[in-house]
């Protein structure tokens, strides 16, 4: 068989990313990765059958994308550079 880097990827179901992410800091729910994708806003996926399939990597790219600094520590950090 092929080392394919299209096999070697680790996909996932709604369900057992949205317990992954959260294992890694990103808590999220299925439901909420759902609404994410009939949006457009959300991981990319494939479907296979009736399941969607999410690409662990290209999900924890798309959580660390979303991170951002809480409003208070921006404003904190600001005022020390004043």
């Amino acid at each position: 068989m092929s080392t394919d880097t299209r096999m070697a990827r680790t996909r996932l179901t709604r369900k057992e990313l949205a317990a992954e992410l959260t294992a890694r800091g990103y808590p999220i729910a299925a439901d909420t990765l759902a609404q994410h994708a009939s949006r457009g806003t959300g991981p990319g996926f494939v479907i296979f059958g009736r399941t969607a399939l999410y690409d662990l990597d290209r999900a924890l790219a798309w959580a660390e994308a979303r991170e951002r600094r809480p409003r208070s520590a921006a404003r904190a950090a600001a005022g020390a550079a004043a």
